[in-house]
C-alpha cells in the first residue's frame, strides 16, 4: 500500500519536542497510558518506580477485572482466573508488532471529522467498518478532551488509544468465551485454559489486541453470537435476540465478518445437543436472523442517510471505496496469509514471493525457501490436517468439522475474490477451529495419545510467535538504522518522505503504530510505492502530481537513495513482478536522473527532489503522460 502516513499527527503544540523523546522509540500502546490508569504500588516491597512497567499493568489489570466480571460462566474459577493471568502476562511481556490493521487511518479519519458534523465527513462512514469510526468519533466526543494531554496534546494519539481498549478487554473476552465453550463441551479444565491461552497467542489475537483495527472485537462478537446460538440449555427468544444481535454487531465492525453468520446459524444444529429444549430450533434460527438482519439494515440505513448515499448507484459506489486495494496472485498469497492467522511470519513471507515469482535480485532456491518458511508452514497445514484426522473419529468431532468447515471456506472464497494476504482475511474462522482443537484435546472420547498429539498441534505456534516478538518490534526496528529515522524526525510537518515499499519501518511507523510515543513530535510523513488504489503502471505521473502538490503547499520531497543503486538489496523485501507495471530498473533509472544535490542520512539515506525549474517541467511532463489528471489525494489522504 502507498497510503500516506503521518508520524506527526499533533494538534498545534505550546513547544518542541525533548531530546527524551526522539531517543524514545519503544512502541506499543501500553507504553503511554500510566496517567490513565494510576496503580499507587508504594505499599507493595520489592517494586521500584519503573513508570514503563506500570503503564502497562495498569492497562493490564483493567483487561484482568473485566475478564474476572464473566462470573456467570459456569468454568470453575481457578481456570477463568488463571486465563485472565496469563493474559495479564501476555500484555505485559509481549512486545507488540505491527501487522496492518488500518489503526493510524482510522484514527486519522476520526480527527479530521471531529470539526464538522456526522455527515460532513464522508471518510466517518465506511461501508466495510461502518460503526468503527463513529464508535471512535462518540469516545473522543466524552473523553478527548480528558485524556488529550496525557498525550502531549497529540488528538490522534489519543483517538488511538480509545480505539484500542475496546480490542484488549475484547481479546480477553473472546479467549473467555472460548474457554468456556471448550469446558462445556469437555468438561476439562486443562484442555479449557490450553486451548484459550494458544488462541490468545495467535499473531492477530497476540498484536492486534493493542492497535485500534476492529477486526478482534469483531471476531469477539461472532463467537458471542456462536455462544448463545448453541450453548444455552433452552433455546429462548432472548439468547436468539443475543446471537442476532452480536452477529449483526460484527457486520458493522467489518463487512466480512457477514459471512461469519451461516456458521452461526449451523451451530444451532451441530453444536447444540439439546434436541427439546425451549423453541424450535427453525424458530430459534428466525429468531437469530431477524436480530442480525434488523441490525445491520437499520445501521446501514441510518449511515446511508448521514452520508448521503442515494440509490443503488451511489450504495455501490460508495461500497468500491472499501474494495480499492484487491491484489493480483490472490492464491499465492493465500498460502502464507492463511499461517499468519497462526504464526507471526514477519517479512518472511516475502521469500515465497521471491521464490514464486523468480527475482531475478535475489535468486531464492527452493533450499532458501525451506530453511526460512518451511518449519512453520508445515506445521500449520499438518496441524489442519491432523484436526480433520482426529476430529472424524468421532460423531460430535464430524459437527465440529462441518461447523469449521462452513466457517473456513465462506472467508477463504471472501480473500480470493478480494485480498488475500492480510491476517485479518482469516480471523473470522479462528475460534471454531480452536474449539476443534479443544475437543480433540479434552475429550474423553479420544485416546490419552490422540489427545496430547492434539494438545501439540494446538500450541506449536506459542514459542515461534513469543520467541520473535522482541526482534520484531518496531521499537527495537528502529534502533538499528538511527541515520534514517533521524531524517525523518528533522522535516517540517507538511514533507514527505517516499520509500521503496511498505515494509520499510519507517512507513510502518507512520502506518501501523500511531501510539508511538515519536508521534507527539509535528514532522514529515512518508509514502509508498505505488499509490494507494492507483495501478502500479501509474507510478511514475502519481508520484510527480503528489511532489508538486507537496511543494506548492511549502513542504519538501524527499526520497529514498535506494533507488540509485542498480540492483535491491534482500534486506529491502523487494519483489520484483510482484506489481505489474513497477520494475526496479525503471525506478532507478529514473530517480538516477534527477536532481540530487541536497542529501541527509548518509550512504542509506535520502535525496531532496528539486520542483522548479528543468525538474518542475519534467515532473509536469509525467503527469501528462498519464493524460494531464492529477490527484494528490491518491497519496495525501488528509492534509495534516
Amino acid at each position: 500500500m502507498g497510503e500516506a502516513s503521518n508520524i506527526g499527527w499533533s494538534l498545534p503544540e505550546k513547544g518542541t519536542a525533548s531530546d527524551a523523546h526522539r531517543e524514545d522509540v519503544e512502541t506499543g500502546p501500553t507504553a503511554h497510558v500510566a496517567p490513565l490508569f494510576p496503580l499507587y504500588l508504594a505499599g507493595l516491597p520489592g517494586l521500584s518506580p519503573n513508570p514503563a512497567f506500570f503503564r502497562i499493568l495498569s492497562v493490564s489489570l483493567s483487561a484482568l477485572a473485566t475478564g474476572l466480571l464473566w462470573a456467570a460462566l459456569p468454568l470453575p474459577f481457578i481456570w477463568r482466573f488463571l486465563l485472565a493471568l496469563a493474559f495479564v502476562l501476555l500484555m505485559v511481556f509481549v512486545k507488540p508488532v505491527v501487522i496492518g490493521g488500518d489503526a493510524a487511518m482510522y484514527a486519522d479519519d476520526i480527527a479530521n471529522s471531529l470539526p464538522h458534523g456526522w455527515g460532513e465527513t464522508h471518510a466517518l462512514w465506511n461501508f466495510a467498518h461502518l460503526i468503527w469510526r463513529p464508535l471512535g468519533r462518540l469516545l473522543a466526543k466524552y473523553f478527548l478532551g480528558v485524556l488529550a494531554p496525557h498525550f502531549g496534546g497529540n488528538a490522534r494519539m489519543t483517538i488511538a488509544f480509545l480505539l484500542m481498549l475496546p480490542n484488549l478487554v475484547a481479546a480477553l473476552a473472546c479467549g473467555l468465551v472460548l474457554q468456556d465453550m471448550v469446558w462445556r463441551f469437555t468438561e476439562s479444565g486443562p484442555a479449557s485454559f490450553l486451548t484459550a491461552f494458544a488462541f490468545l497467542c495467535l499473531n492477530p489475537l497476540l498484536h492486534y489486541a493493542r492497535f485500534g483495527s476492529p477486526y478482534i472485537v469483531g471476531v469477539t462478537c461472532t463467537t458471542v453470537a456462536t455462544y448463545f446460538a448453541a450453548v444455552p440449555r433452552v433455546r429462548s427468544w432472548p439468547a436468539a435476540l443475543l446471537a442476532g444481535g452480536f452477529a449483526g454487531i460484527a457486520v458493522l465492525c467489518w463487512a466480512p465478518f457477514l459471512v461469519s453468520f451461516p456458521a452461526i446459524l449451523v451451530s444451532i444444529w451441530v453444536l447444540g445437543r439439546n434436541e427439546a429444549a425451549g423453541m424450535s430450533r427453525i424458530r430459534f434460527a428466525i429468531f437469530v436472523c431477524a436480530a442480525a438482519g434488523g441490525i445491520t439494515i437499520a445501521f446501514y440505513a441510518l449511515a446511508m442517510g448521514a452520508a448521503g448515499i442515494h440509490g443503488v448507484s451511489g450504495l455501490v459506489a460508495w461500497i468500491h471505496e472499501s474494495a480499492s486495494d484487491s491484489q493480483s496472485s490472490k492464491l499465492l498469497r493465500m498460502v502464507s496469509g492463511m499461517v499468519r492467522s497462526t504464526y507471526e511470519l514477519g517479512d518472511d513471507s516475502v521469500w515465497l514471493k521471491w521464490y514464486i515469482f523468480r527475482d531475478p535480485y535475489t535468486k531464492v532456491g527452493i533450499v532458501d525457501l525451506v530453511r526460512v518458511l518451511l518449519t512453520k508452514i508445515a506445521l500449520f497445514y499438518v496441524a489442519l490436517i491432523g484436526l480433520a484426522v482426529l476430529l472424524w473419529h468421532s460423531l460430535f468431532g464430524r459437527h465440529l468439522l462441518l461447523f469449521i468447515a462452513i466457517a473456513m471456506l465462506p472467508h477463504m472464497a471472501v480473500a480470493l475474490s478480494y485480498e488475500s494476504g492480510s491476517v485479518e482475511r482469516y480471523v473470522g474462522f479462528l475460534p471454531p477451529l480452536f474449539l476443534g482443537f479443544g475437543y480433540g484435546m479434552g475429550s474423553a472420547e479420544f485416546t490419552v495419545r490422540r489427545r496430547l498429539i492434539a494438545g501439540l498441534l494446538c500450541c506449536a505456534h506459542i514459542p515461534f510467535n513469543l520467541a520473535s516478538a522482541s526482534d520484531r518490534n518496531l521499537g527495537n526496528v528502529l534502533k538499528k538504522d538511527p541515520a534514517r529515522l533521524q531524517v525523518l524526525l528533522s522535516l517540517a510537518p507538511g514533507s514527505r518522505i517516499f520509500l521503496v515499499n511498505s515494509f520499510d519501518p519507517l512507513f510502518r511507523l507512520g502506518y501501523g503504530d500511531p501510539l508511538n510515543p515519536l508521534h507527539k513530535q509535528r514532522v514529515g510523513s512518508v509514502n509508498a510505492f505505488p499509490a494507494f488504489g492507483r495501478p502500479a503502471s501509474l507510478w511514475r505521473s502519481d508520484f510527480a502530481c503528489s511532489a508538486l502538490s507537496i511543494s506548492d503547499r511549502g513542504g519538501e520531497v524527499w526520497v529514498t537513495k535506494r533507488f540509485l543503486s542498480a540492483q535491491p538489496k534482500r534486506s529491502w523485501l523487494w519483489v520484483e513482478g510482484d506489481l505489474p507495471g513497477l520494475t526496479w530498473s525503471a525506478m532507478h533509472e529514473y530517480f538516477s536522473t534527477i536532481d540530487k544535490s541536497v542529501e541527509r542520512g548518509g550512504t542509506d539515506g535520502f535525496f531532496q527532489v528539486s520542483t522548479s525549474g528543468e525538474s518542475r517541467r519534467r515532473l509536469l511532463m509525467d503527469i501528462e503522460s498519464s493524460g494531464g489528471t492529477c490527484d494528490p489525494g491518491r497519496w495525501i489522504v488528509h492534509d495534516r
